[in-house]
């Protein structure tokens, strides 16, 4: 398909621009009014929505600003600075707002990314599936369960790279072509596609890694030869993804999994608590359009309610369950390794233990933990429950395939499957994805303002991850922030702080690290321990102080009190 694609443009049209702006036409009439916000507020909302307007502003400044690799910063922990390897960065998305930036306003940007993770998602799935049943609209269907599952409106709430999964289909098609007609194109198609993925995220990485190595386990068990991809027709091919992989992907997996022993990294999630319930999937969570009437089971759920909401629908269940008693009629070999996938992720999804209805089971252990022995790099995950983008994935296929067959049978089965995909798009109904605007304390205008690259120690501002919001407006470094995962060393590093602030040696401090600005309760008096210190802004519930060069104070329009340089301009 991927051929007839570059050399024909009615393709093109066809497989390309149709189902995308069908996949966009769907996301905005289910979204509806969220098209009209989209110069004015942020789609989403939460910490983690923060940091990802921050991993956006970063990408872009590290390589066009500071011209420099985005996996170092000091513009958080300052002085000291930290690894961003094992930070939520989604460098892919990075990447893309460089280019967006250069037309569009960073709020324009973001919610671009966002619409694009939906459209791109349903589009790659289309293709699978596609390449899979060879039929047209059953695909479309696929590609739409895909992408509007509650799973992807769920992290649309502030997860950018989560919402990025457009990259998996497209590894999946390209491995299944690879595995059962090799050639070099495929072998660096697979590669490349799925360092994409890594650029977007690090669990879809080792998700689609797992994935690959099933499939490959099905084919062989198919064809009763465990180690086909060593002979000769298959080895050179797989030579070529594997050192590919290795120069791409590998560089990157490698310097974190050295980082994570060298500096163990805080902030890890807690299995048990993002473990899907068993009932999770049959049950819609709170990202459903109607999410009120099951609020007596989702709001029993444990850790953050966004994670569950991994609804399969009772349709597309019923499709399942329909393919697989007419898998004889259907006749494609390849059918099993879809339900082999959607069954081991699902079972995987469920985590190390087992929970029904919010509550843990004691005294039974799941799959999850023999998979986590063969499989060491699902350590580093620590949220089962994300597996279930698989789940969504395989069920998309085999959805697909089920409209396919049972649409070229009697009248019957037609108004069975038109009744059935009525019942799906309403369970597939998602809740309106929140949208926000940020207000912007005046301190911040006043940084902006500022020359220089004069370091902030902010105590004032919560949740941390504001400050990080703030940095992108302000451009200044600070002492910590948040990142997704910090290192011990880091974490070490800013006590040390932490410390000589406690023990208000604020001069000290200030002279050794080359801080400048500090933000503090209005109520403390820095200046009667750190008499160099001076006030500059101040505005309730804040005190800014400033220390260095010489100033005069001039009030604003505001009322407020800000800095006018008299000497010479910050370091």
């Amino acid at each position: 398909m991927i051929k007839f694609l570059v050399n024909n443009r009615i393709l093109w049209l066809k497989f390309g621009a149709a189902p995308g702006f069908f996949y966009f036409s769907c996301f905005f009439l289910l979204t509806f009014p969220l098209l009209s916000y989209f110069s004015s507020h942020y789609y989403g909302a939460g910490v983690a929505h923060l940091q990802t307007i921050w991993s956006l502003w970063w990408v872009d400044k590290s390589l066009t600003n500071l011209h420099q690799l985005p996996w170092h910063t000091a513009m958080v922990h300052f002085p000291h600075g930290s690894t961003v390897l094992a930070h939520a960065l989604s460098p892919f998305n990075g990447f893309l707002g460089i280019f967006l930036l250069k037309f569009l306003t960073p709020i324009q940007t973001y919610n671009f990314i966002v619409v694009f993770g939906f459209v791109a998602s349903g589009l790659t799935a289309f293709w699978l599936a596609y390449d899979v049943t060879k039929a047209y609209w059953p695909s479309l269907a696929g590609g739409y369960l895909f992408t509007f599952c509650n799973y992807h409106f769920a992290f649309a709430e502030g997860h950018l790279q989560l919402v990025s999964m457009e990259w998996v289909p497209l590894f999946i098609l390209f491995w299944r072509q690879l595995i059962a007609r090799p050639n070099i194109l495929r072998a660096l198609a697979s590669a490349f596609t799925l360092f994409l993925v890594l650029l977007c995220n690090y669990y879809y990485f080792t998700f689609c890694v797992l994935a690959g190595i099933l499939t490959y386990v099905w084919r062989a068990a198919w064809q009763k030869k465990p180690f086909y991809f060593l002979q000769s027709g298959y080895l050179k091919y797989s030579l070529v993804f594997l050192a590919a992989t290795l120069s791409t992907s590998g560089v990157l997996a490698g310097l974190l999994i050295q980082t994570g022993l060298q500096d163990p990294l805080a902030g890890s999630h807690s299995t048990d608590g993002f473990s899907m319930d068993l009932l999770a999937s049959t049950i819609p969570g709170n990202h459903w359009r109607f999410a009120s009437l099951t609020r007596p089971y989702w709001s029993q759920l444990p850790e953050n309610p966004h994670e569950h909401s991994v609804y399969l629908g009772l349709s597309v269940l019923l499709m399942l369950v329909l393919v697989w008693k007419q898998r004889r009629r259907i006749q494609d070999h390849d059918l099993g390794v879809w339900f082999f996938l959607a069954l081991i992720f699902w079972l995987l999804a469920l985590g190390p233990s087992l929970h029904v209805w919010g509550r843990t089971v004691p005294g039974i252990s799941m799959p999850y933990l023999f998979f986590e022995f063969l499989f060491p790099p699902l350590k580093l995950s620590g949220t089962p429950v994300r597996m279930m983008v698989m789940v969504y994935l395989a069920a998309a296929v085999i959805f697909a395939v089920g409209l396919k067959h049972f649409y070229r049978r009697n009248g019957k089965d037609r108004n069975g499957m038109a009744l059935l995909l009525l019942i799906f798009f309403i369970e597939y109904l998602p809740s309106p994805i929140p949208v926000i605007q940020i207000p912007v304390p005046g301190f911040v205008r006043y940084l902006q303002a500022q020359p220089g690259n004069g370091a902030l120690i902010d105590l004032e501002t919560k949740p941390a991850v504001l400050q990080m919001y703030y940095q992108t407006l302000h451009q200044k470094p600070m002492a910590f922030g948040k990142l997704s995962r910090t290192p011990a060393s880091v974490v070490a590093k800013n006590k040390a702080i932490v410390d000589q602030l406690n023990a208000n040696q604020f001069e000290a401090l200030f002279r050794e690290k080359n801080f400048k600005y500090l933000l503090v309760d209005k109520r403390a008096d820095i200046s009667a321990v750190a008499p160099s210190m001076k006030k500059v802004f101040r505005q309730p519930p804040y005190m800014f102080y400033f220390y260095g060069n010489a100033f005069n104070l001039i009030p604003n329009e505001a009322n407020l009190y800000e800095f006018q340089d008299k000497g010479k301009s910050d370091p």
